[in-house]
């Protein structure tokens, strides 16, 4: 008995994990001791034909933390990013089991930053330092992404699908509504 042939038009929901590690380093002044995190996130695609699709997606990255020394003006923060993705595949080599295809996508990005510390507590240290804690957030700002990926058919209704990509992220590293620097572009 032979399988029927893949249909020509689809709509997938796609859910994602893997890990993420930040390039360049962090430009908030904060020393990086974790460049890494993880990821995750979901989407739907919708293919008109075999060759390509065109998705909306969410995901969420551990952009890492940094620390500075203990004592008077000293800060811990972590790091997330959230971004809405509008994503795009052409398939250059497909078959009816699996495909190579090449993405880009176009997104806006929320940046949230969670921070713990202390800081002075006052003219000529009369007063003891203060400790803090705080969460924030800021955005939106300009998302682009692209990368490769092997999408391989595990029957006519699932597909695993595996990417290797990169992004860049319009970031600020100013200090994010008075709680921590951000991370930066």
């Amino acid at each position: 008995r032979r399988d029927p042939p893949p249909p020509e038009r689809s709509l997938g929901i796609q859910i994602g994990a893997g890990l993420n590690t930040r390039l360049g380093g962090d430009t908030s002044g904060i020393p990086e001791d974790e460049p890494v995190g993880l990821a995750y996130g979901a989407g739907v695609w919708f293919a008109p034909d075999r060759l390509w699709s065109i998705g909306l997606s969410y995901q969420r990255l551990g952009l890492g933390g940094g620390e500075t020394s203990v004592g008077e003006n000293s800060i811990s923060v972590q790091r997330d990013l959230d971004t809405f993705w509008l994503g795009g595949r052409a398939y250059p080599l497909r078959s009816d089991t699996m495909g190579l295809y090449v993405a880009l996508a176009l997104g806006a990005s929320w940046q949230s930053v969670s921070a713990s510390g202390s800081r002075d507590g006052g003219i000529g240290g009369v007063n003891p330092p203060q400790a803090f804690a705080c969460e924030a957030s800021d955005g939106p700002g300009f998302a682009l992404g692209g990368g490769v990926g092997l999408d391989v058919d595990m029957s006519r209704n699932v597909a695993f699908l595996a990417e290797v990509g990169g992004s860049g992220h319009q970031l600020t590293s100013d200090p994010i509504e008075g709680c921590a620097p951000g991370s930066g572009s």
